[in-house]
C-alpha cells in the first residue's frame, strides 16, 4: 500500500504547526519569558501529539494531565523507539521552567539553562550569543524533533502492520 499521500498530508500539518510555533517565541533575551513561552508550545505540541494517537481526545483534557505525564504518555504512544532524542531535553526545559517559576530569583537559573543547550549536542547553538537566544534556538530544536516524532509516528500508527513493540 502506497502512503506517499498520508506521509505529504502527516508532514504538512506537522511543518504549518512547527513553523506556527517557533513564530509564537518572543524576540527578547529575557529568559523566563523564552523559556515560560517555550514551554508552553512544547507542552501544545505534546498534547497534539498524543491527541493524535487517541480515538477519543475529547477526554484528554478532563484527564488534567501535568507536563510530566504529558512526556511520559508521548513517549508511550510513539510508534517508534526515539524517546532518548528530544525527551532529555524537554524534561530539562521543565525543570528550567519550574525552576523560573517558583522563585523570584534564581542563580540556578543559568546552570539549567547552559546544561539544556549543551544537550543539543549541535554547534549551531555553540556561538557567542547570548545565553536567552540559545535557550530560543534549543527549544526550537525540540519544536523540529517533535514535529518529525509526531509526523512519522502518526503515519506509522495509522499503517496496519505497526512495527514490533519496543520495551
Amino acid at each position: 500500500m502506497d502512503y506517499s499521500e498520508d506521509w505529504q498530508l502527516i508532514t504538512k500539518s506537522h511543518e504549518e504547526n512547527s513553523k506556527k510555533y517557533m513564530e509564537l517565541l518572543p524576540e527578547t533575551d529575557d529568559l523566563s519569558l523564552i523559556t515560560l513561552k517555550g514551554h508552553l508550545i512544547i507542552e501544545e505540541i505534546l498534547n497534539f501529539i498524543i491527541e493524535k494517537h487517541c480515538n477519543y481526545p475529547k477526554y484528554l483534557k478532563d484527564a488534567r494531565l501535568t507536563f510530566a505525564q504529558l512526556i511520559c504518555l508521548t513517549k508511550a504512544l510513539i510508534s517508534l523507539p526515539m524517546q532518548g532524542c528530544c525527551f532529555p531535553l524537554i524534561t530539562k526545559l521543565n525543570k528550567l521552567r519550574n525552576e523560573l517559576a517558583h522563585n523570584i530569583t534564581t542563580e540556578k537559573a543559568d546552570k539549567l539553562a547552559t546544561e539544556l543547550v549543551e544537550l543539543c549536542n549541535t554547534t549551531e547553538i555553540e556561538d557567542e550569543r547570548p545565553l536567552p537566544q540559545k535557550v530560543k534556538l534549543a527549544i526550537c530544536y525540540i519544536i523540529g524533533q517533535l514535529s518529525v516524532i509526531g509526523s512519522v509516528s502518526e503515519l506509522v500508527n495509522d499503517m496496519p502492520n505497526k512495527p514490533i513493540k519496543q520495551d
